[in-house]
């Protein structure tokens, strides 16, 4: 949706966007045209393990674990393949890993005021399958209106995400050239 992006053009920051949800880069250009930043030009509807923008960069910023999205192995290693082939010589990847060494199974719940005097309720179940890395997740979201629920949404992801074991992640980044 722009978040550091927009922040970053707001800064005078040369700066391109790669997203592969079309509502995402809609919001995104919404965001940008109420802020007066220009982005024409600047994003692209691509996945990560099919990046093919015309140009090279000195940074490139894969932020928030967007990489853990990519669930299978080997467009995670193309995902990669391709960063390295879109940076300039010397250039720098900023890519967070999380690492699912250990079952886990967690729930919880949050809420939020909305700016209609509504509330927002989301209940959460997430656990991991430590063999395959894998992270599933089970989310209810609820609005409430006067106490009351007037509307539901549930969305499991099964897979929702894969994790990394550090000496997997130096073993892959090494395979494409990336060095500390």
């Amino acid at each position: 949706t722009g978040r550091l992006l927009l922040d970053y053009l707001g800064l005078g920051i040369d700066i391109d966007g790669l997203e592969i949800s079309g509502e995402m880069l809609a919001i995104c250009r919404s965001k940008a045209a109420a802020a007066g930043l220009d982005v024409a030009g600047r994003l692209f509807a691509q996945p990560m393990q099919a990046m093919d923008l015309p140009r090279r960069y000195r940074t490139i910023i894969v932020p928030s674990s967007s990489f853990q999205l990519v669930l299978d192995p080997t467009a995670a290693a193309e995902a990669l393949r391709r960063f390295h082939a879109h940076l300039l010589p010397g250039g720098t990847l900023a890519l967070p890993f999380y690492a699912y060494n250990e079952a886990a199974d967690e729930s919880w719940t949050e809420e939020a005021d909305l700016p209609d005097g509504s509330r927002i309720r989301r209940t959460s179940r997430a656990w991991v399958d430590p063999a395959e890395r894998l992270e599933h997740t089970d989310d209810r979201y609820e609005l409430l209106r006067d106490g009351a629920v007037v509307a539901t949404q549930h969305q499991v992801r099964t897979p929702a995400t894969r994790g990394y074991a550090p000496p997997d992640v130096r073993d892959l980044l090494e395979r494409y050239g990336f060095v500390d």
